[in-house]
């Protein structure tokens, strides 16, 4: 008995100590746990806030205190509605109270916090509250981020962005912007007005395609997009003729740059243009007028002086005939040199006005250009001629040959070649210029290479809506190229190719009209 009796002692007591062992080690974790979230608590980088039922604090974090400059002591006891920004008071209020009746859903508020020199700190606050066995308020805990730096760059970037969608909006030039794909994705007022479309009615639809670009013109946009996002330019400024709405033909001065997303992948273009329509109206009467006073010029040398001078040499080689000796040698030099004027005179003449363009066309006169140069014996001038080509406007016309004529002078005299070789062809629906010499070359980039002679090339081109490119670099070959389609009726009728119509078709077409 006594031995059963001491066995169950024995047991009483190792139960006991295991349940004190058992005992020690929940407290243990529970002591560990403690300190555990004491350090997050304190060592937290966002401020901590502890507030009991009436949202008075009972306890902050190092974070907290620091953010708001004040001492703890001075913080515990203290409301956190009175920390808040007077105007922001009544609106935070209503948004805890919100919050502590809704515990199950997650809350984000902001707060704006007064610190104690008196700035205000932008915070955004996640609340979670504790209820108490009845099921009312017993406090909780507040976790709050400054965001003032991040609510400052957000107004920064608005007030940013404001003052760019105004400029943008407001700007006196046309501006339009196209994705990597050369979509119109948006455009400015400026862009409406001149171009008669709006907005809305230009949104998905390819630049080329919507303003009726040549097909020249579009290939340059193409390439010049390719050159963009491969990084080979910066920007790109070409002039452009594109058709408005109401089918008027607008010229403009463009310059086109990239978008690029912030994973440097394209992310579209910004297109500006200046209309320049009515100053090449002006500089194409004040051109016409020109070439009216160069043809009047031309004409008078040749039918006024270049008469009276071949009158002349005729009289003095009748002269000459009757003299001897001496005489008659210094006669003929004289003669010989008023030869050589009067050459000089049709040449000045031919030049000034182009009749053999007006009675030529325009391949006639271009083959004429390379006698008069070949004629001069300086260097050779070949000539690949498509004859078929037709140019029925005047103007165009003229405009095609005095570009070929520049281009020829250029190289005659710049260019130090003993070749030259004008080309004229039709491609892809339209026809091509090409003046190429073999000389020394030059950099068409570099500011002294842009003189008169090239601007005036270029802007004769601008004026018939022709494409100009001249290629060439220093010990290489020049070349210049002017890409320009005919006149509608020219196109129709060069068209070759072009199959007749079938019996059936004319009968239909006859129905149309």
């Amino acid at each position: 008995m006594r031995r059963t009796e001491h066995n169950q002692s024995e047991v009483k007591k190792a139960s006991g100590n295991a349940a004190h062992a058992a005992g020690e080690k929940r407290e243990l974790e529970a002591r560990r746990a403690a300190a555990h979230y004491r350090g997050l608590f304190e060592n937290n980088t966002a401020g901590v806030v502890f507030v009991d039922r009436g949202m008075v604090i009972t306890g902050v974090n190092r974070t907290f205190v620091k953010l708001v400059g004040r001492k703890k002591d001075a913080l515990v006891g203290a409301g956190i509605i009175e920390l808040c920004s007077v105007p922001t008071r009544g609106l935070v209020s209503g948004q805890l109270q919100e919050a502590a009746r809704n515990t199950r859903r997650r809350t984000t508020l902001e707060m704006e916090l007064v610190t104690k020199r008196g700035e205000i700190l932008c915070t955004q606050v996640s609340p979670t509250f504790f209820m108490d066995e009845a099921g009312g308020l017993d406090g909780g805990v507040m976790v709050m981020t400054d965001v003032t730096a991040q609510k400052q760059a957000l107004q920064d970037l608005w007030e940013k962005n404001q003052f760019y969608e105004a400029l943008i909006r407001d700007a006196s030039v046309m501006i339009v912007i196209l994705d990597e794909n050369g979509v119109v994705t948006g455009m400015n007022r400026a862009a409406e007005r001149i171009s008669g479309f709006s907005a809305a009615e230009v949104s998905g639809q390819e630049l080329w395609r919507l303003f009726h670009l040549d097909p020249s013109q579009a290939d340059l946009v193409r390439e010049r997009m390719e050159q963009l996002i491969s990084g080979e330019v910066e920007r790109v400024a070409d002039p452009f003729r594109f058709i408005r709405k109401d089918g008027s033909v607008c010229h403009a001065e463009t310059q086109t740059s990239l978008l690029r997303r912030p994973d440097g992948s394209p992310g579209g273009f910004v297109t500006t243009a200046v209309d320049v329509t009515e100053r090449m109206r002006l500089e194409s009467e004040l051109v016409r007028i020109v070439e009216d006073e160069q043809t009047r010029i031309g004409n008078d040398l040749h039918d006024g002086l270049g008469q009276m001078l071949t009158g002349a040499a005729t009289l003095l080689e009748m002269l000459v005939a009757g003299l001897e000796g001496q005489q008659k040698k210094d006669g003929a030099r004289v003669y010989e040199i008023l030869r050589e004027t009067v050459h000089e005179a049709r040449r000045i003449s031919h030049g000034l006005s182009p009749a053999a363009v007006k009675n030529r066309g325009l391949a006639g006169g271009l083959k004429l250009l390379a006698e008069h140069v070949n004629a001069a014996g300086q260097i050779h001038c070949a000539t690949d001629i498509d004859s078929s080509v037709r140019v029925s406007d005047p103007a165009q016309e003229t405009h095609i040959y005095r570009i070929a004529q520049e281009a020829v002078s250029n190289a005659v005299r710049h260019s130090r070649t003993d070749l030259v070789k004008i080309t004229l062809r039709r491609h892809e629906g339209g026809c091509i210029l090409e003046v190429r010499d073999r000389g020394i070359g030059f950099d068409p980039s570099h500011p002294k290479s842009d003189g008169i002679g090239l601007r005036v090339m270029r802007h004769r081109a601008n004026i018939i809506g022709a494409n100009l490119s001249i290629d060439s670099a220093p010990g290489w070959e020049t070349v210049v190229r002017c890409r320009f389609r005919p006149s509608e009726k020219d196109s129709l009728r060069q068209n070759d190719k072009r199959p007749a119509k079938s019996a059936p078709q004319r009968r239909m077409r006859k129905a149309q009209k």
